[in-house]
């Protein structure tokens, strides 16, 4: 048996050796399998994707032991019945092409969860019955974790540009400061949407860099006022952060080794990354966003992206300050 023949002497394969050869240069994982299940036929990319060298006995799995080691779920996270299958799909007659792609989660040998779009289509013998059935796998991962990202990101300038435009037929707030403060609330939502957190702290400073007052989110009313009394009038002068921020830089920490006293802003998050509220070359103010995990904030493009917005909220306080 070849690397990439899983062939059985008695069964023949529904494509001839020509075809078999010129599909064997193609990128693609692609793999012929017949009506029970058996896996006839593989090319290298097929070998690839499902890093066969770590089960050698791959090959020879029945459907549903396969089934079984690769975990096969649905986009949403959901285990997928046997017969939910792509293979089980096509032998029930469908042909996924096009639109009917199947998007499916496998845990693949090493360990990793990756993201399959899955085609294919059935091949007929004589009689009109489905004998056997080609699929063709693409790793989509990486592409659809960018689909998403791309999603988000739109998806929170639109909700960014419907704040300001209820900013704009806002009435005068006789208490301008509760007013503003909901609009930075509302703004660092977004940002949190960005990182799928829903942690985050705003601490506004006077020109002292003395905390005037602090805005959390994530938490309930009770506890966002104690940690707020805790805050006010906190001295955050000296603390070398600072330099950085007012240099419109980010800072990324561990949050249990943030600068006392920011570090009890969040405990129990595991990140928290710092982005400034400038006023010229002021720093009014700081929005703590807080990760459970150590991965959220690993995207350069989206601290840009959260650091854009933070230059938007600095417009509207501007504005709300002067009374327009």
């Amino acid at each position: 048996m070849s690397n990439s023949s899983a062939a059985t002497a008695d069964t023949a394969l529904p494509l001839s050796p020509s075809l078999l050869q010129i599909i064997e240069t193609l990128t693609d994982p692609l793999a012929v399998f017949n009506e029970e299940g058996v896996l006839l036929w593989a090319n290298m990319a097929f070998h690839d994707l499902f890093l066969i060298e770590h089960h050698p006995r791959f090959l020879a799995l029945s459907h549903e032991e396969r089934f079984a080691l690769l975990q096969v779920r649905s986009v949403e996270g959901q285990h997928l019945l046997i017969e939910q299958t792509p293979l089980a799909r096509i032998f029930a007659g469908e042909s996924l092409t096009g639109e009917s792609t199947l998007d499916i989660f496998i845990h693949s040998l090493d360990g990793q969860d990756h993201l399959l779009n899955v085609s294919g289509t059935p091949i007929y013998d004589e009689q009109r019955c489905i004998r056997w059935a080609v699929l063709v796998y693409r790793d989509v991962t990486r592409q659809r974790a960018l689909e998403r990202q791309t999603y988000d990101r739109l998806n929170m300038f639109l909700e960014l540009a419907h704040v300001i435009a209820l900013e704009e037929t806002k009435r005068p707030d006789t208490n301008q400061l509760r007013q503003q403060c909901e609009s930075l609330k509302q703004i660092t939502a977004l940002q949190c949407q960005l990182f799928h957190t829903t942690r985050a702290s705003i601490l506004l400073l006077d020109a002292n860099m003395t905390v005037m007052d602090l805005l959390c989110l994530g938490l309930d009313e009770p506890e966002e006022q104690r940690l707020a009394h805790r805050f006010m009038g906190k001295s955050l002068e000296g603390m070398p952060l600072l330099v950085h921020l007012q240099q419109e830089e980010t800072s990324l920490f561990q949050t249990s080794q943030l600068p006392a006293p920011l570090q009890d802003l969040a405990p129990g998050m595991e990140q928290t990354l710092l982005l400034p509220l400038l006023m010229g070359s002021r720093l009014f103010g700081i929005i703590a966003l807080h990760s459970p995990t150590r991965e959220d904030f690993q995207g350069q493009e989206d601290v840009e992206v959260a650091l854009a917005v933070s230059h938007v909220m600095t417009l509207i306080v501007e504005r709300m300050q002067r009374g327009n």
